[in-house]
């Protein structure tokens, strides 16, 4: 089964100004779909940035979603998380299609 990974930012949290910067992202809310062409799952979290380089610093304005995706990623790789997310999206896709406990109908009905 091979799965597709896509992130989707759903809110950035920012402090108002830090170090001379303005609208500096503090916390990343995101989701994690996986889906292997049929069916789709979901996981969703949060990381901390840390406050950026003003050398590097982009304004809030001039974001774009990937620039965010990208920060989220690193910040995952970098607490060694992303394969676990990853392998959680993958058993909640197993067991859709193989689900441990059914509910079939009562066969008295």
């Amino acid at each position: 089964m091979s799965v597709t990974y896509t992130f989707k930012i759903t809110l950035l949290e920012t402090a108002p100004s830090e170090n001379g910067l303005e609208h500096v992202v503090k916390t990343i809310h995101w989701k994690l779909f996986g889906t292997d062409g049929t069916n789709t799952a979901e996981v969703m979290g949060s990381v901390n940035v840390e406050l950026p380089d003003p050398e590097s610093f982009i304004d809030f304005m001039n974001l774009a979603e990937s620039d965010v995706i990208s920060w989220v990623e690193a910040k995952l790789q970098a607490l060694d998380e992303l394969d676990s997310i990853k392998q959680t999206l993958d058993s909640m896709l197993a067991q859709i299609d193989n689900p441990p406990i059914t509910r079939p109908p009562l066969p008295w009905l």
